[in-house]
């Protein structure tokens, strides 16, 4: 992979002083491995972009981390069924699957 880009959003709901209620994605933090993309990121967005990202790959295995944020994100190319990680609230990947991807009133 070229280039590895993370973001850090949370949703938010606001009423303002005129009593508007205003729901959307608050941007906290952006972080990429190319100080290219910091710099473009820094000028055309407001996504507050930092390079602190390391990968890692060995064999079937790539390791993406931010040292920074705590991030460690560990993926593999083995076949076979890839277990839920240790702590998980789904039973399965059946019911953890239902909350991948975009959900309703997802912005």
């Amino acid at each position: 992979m070229d280039r590895i880009a993370i973001g850090y959003r949370i949703f938010v709901r606001y009423t303002n002083t005129r009593g508007q209620r205003l729901r959307g994605l608050f941007i906290l933090k952006s972080e990429t491995n190319r100080r290219k993309m910091e710099w473009l990121g820094k000028l055309f967005t407001f996504y507050n972009y930092t390079t602190h990202i390391r990968e890692t790959r060995h064999a079937q295995r790539w390791l993406i981390e931010s040292v920074a944020s705590g991030l460690e994100v560990e993926t593999s190319s083995a076949p076979g069924p890839v277990p839920l990680p240790a702590g998980s609230p789904f039973a399965d990947w059946t019911e953890a699957r239902r909350f991948a991807g975009p959900l309703p009133f997802t912005f």
